[in-house]
């Protein structure tokens, strides 16, 4: 029975692959490397990276941190050979690159100017004014 099931699994398997493979092949060549990453990685790794792009043979993908650059960088030669499963353009190299910080600044009320509201020297000038008329 479990040689059964195992069999079934297998042929679900290649049956799922082809699909995949015959899809991706109606892509332009060079879009195929792209577009496999997700099949080639897996639904965990394709959840937090991104295929940014394929040029001379290197797939550059981009990831969240440090961390998921070298731990995927030592499992990169699994899904190269599942890449090149995939591509009719081999691929040659996977490339890492950890994602661009968004740095937020946060300012309160009174630090940002206004529109039309000037700062400097004559604003300055204007509120020691204002400050001696009311003493």
């Amino acid at each position: 029975m479990a040689a059964c099931v195992g069999a079934r699994m297998d042929s679900a398997r290649s049956t799922l692959q082809k699909i995949v493979a015959d899809a991706l092949n109606r892509l332009p060549a060079e879009q195929v490397p792209v577009e496999a990453w997700q099949f080639a990685c897996g639904k965990q790794v394709a959840q937090r990276t991104r295929a940014m792009s394929f040029a001379g043979g290197v797939l550059r993908i981009e990831v969240p941190d440090a961390r998921w650059q070298d731990q995927l960088q030592d499992l990169s030669p699994g899904c190269l050979a599942k890449l090149n499963q995939y591509s009719r353009i081999r691929v040659e190299r996977i490339e890492f690159v950890v994602a661009a910080s968004t740095t937020v600044v946060k300012t309160t009320g009174n630090s940002a100017a206004k529109p039309g509201r000037r700062r400097g020297p004559a604003s300055a000038a204007k509120r020691e004014s204002k400050w001696r008329k009311q003493k």
